[in-house]
This record gives structure tokens, sequence and C-alpha cells, in this order.
């Protein structure tokens, strides 16, 4: 499980490696396991990554190493109007 903070951390260390993978956009939203708060990077795609990407990202939190869901959708990229 990771914090907002956690996930916020693993967006900005990672967001090079999913942007080269075609992400145009990355957030992180809130995703429910139990009661517990649980958080995820989302990365979104306008078409499949050409290679898989990873179920989860580590960051690092003090000397343990943390796995922060990663979550990919595919999604048009908006237009301006």
């Amino acid at each position: 499980m990771a914090s907002e903070k956690e996930a916020n951390r693993a967006r900005d260390e990672h967001s090079d490696f999913l942007r080269r993978l075609g992400a145009h956009s990355i957030a992180v939203y809130e995703i429910k396991q139990g009661r517990e708060k649980n958080f995820a990077v989302v990365a979104y795609f306008s078409r499949e990554p050409a290679v898989p990407i990873p179920e989860t990202l580590e960051v690092a939190s003090g000397r343990r190493k943390l796995s922060v869901p990663l979550v990919a959708q595919i999604m048009k990229m908006p237009s301006p109007e």
C-alpha cells in the first residue's frame, strides 16, 4: 500500500520513463482496497504501449523500498478547440 505522498514521489521519479513509453498524462488517484486508503499512479496512453508496462513503481522511503501500484489507461489525448 502506498500513501499519497509516496505515490506522488513515484510519479515524479518515474514520469520520464512513462513518457518514453508514450504516456501523455500521469496522475495520482486514490484506489479502493478494502477499507484502507491506497494510492496509485495512473498513466494515460493514446494507444497500447509497444512494450509491457510494470504493475508497480519502486520508490525509497528511508531505508525501505515501496512498490506503488501503476495503472495504465487508454484515453485519446485531448485536442485544442
